[in-house]
């Protein structure tokens, strides 16, 4: 009998310390951030995400621009958005593809190359964004769009180290940078966009005063 009460009591006593293991592990899994799966997220949520303290800021508007006068020297375009925090690296869609192609030209690499060290780099999220005129109908527009930064996508896909972090969105004619009449306008307007935005890795670095 005394033997039997002590299994109980040791069957209970385990019972509750797996009640209370049980309960912590899933206190710890309730507080950890929910992490969002990058390429489920539309364009507008994926550029400000994730968002940057004001006291780590500076390093990282200070990181950018020197990696952005960087690209500027090898003869791309570089703009910024979210106030210095995200560089915009553009591409004319001429140096990457032949008129109404969907193939990279021979010369494409050149221009393509380059992006890897960001690619490859896990500071890093890059949104790549195919644009397009408006010549044709929106069912060409649209289709043209989405075979071009497929094509794209999967160039960095084969030679990138880290192609999780690459996002591609095809715009189709929804954001002319000049208005569409003429022919000079209507090439500025073809191009890949690279979105060159800080990932969660690069502000724990600067939380470290390490940038």
């Amino acid at each position: 009998m005394k033997r039997n009460l002590i299994k109980l009591l040791i069957l209970f006593l385990f019972a509750g310390v797996t009640d209370i293991v049980e309960a912590q592990k899933n206190k710890a899994s309730l507080s950890q951030p929910k992490v969002e799966d990058i390429m489920s997220l539309d364009f507008e949520k994926n550029i400000n995400i994730p968002k940057i303290r004001d006291k780590h800021k500076s390093l990282i508007i200070a990181h950018q621009k020197k990696t952005g006068e960087q690209y500027i020297k090898q003869g791309y375009k570089v703009e910024t958005t979210r106030k210095g925090e995200v560089l915009i690296i553009s591409i004319p869609a001429h140096e990457l593809f032949a008129p109404n192609g969907t193939s990279l030209i021979e010369n494409a690499t050149v221009k393509l190359s380059p992006i890897l060290s960001l690619a490859n780099n896990n500071l890093y999220k890059l949104l790549i964004a195919m644009h397009s005129d408006d010549t044709g109908n929106e069912q060409y527009v649209e289709m043209l769009t989405n075979n071009r930064i497929i094509t794209v996508y999967e160039w960095f896909k084969e030679h990138s180290h880290n192609s999780n972090i690459i996002v591609p969105y095809a715009m189709g004619n929804s954001e002319p940078v000049v208005p569409n009449n003429s022919r000079v306008n209507r090439q500025t307007n073809r191009r890949l966009e690279i979105y060159v935005v800080p990932a969660e890795q690069m502000i724990e670095r600067a939380k470290g005063n390490n940038l």
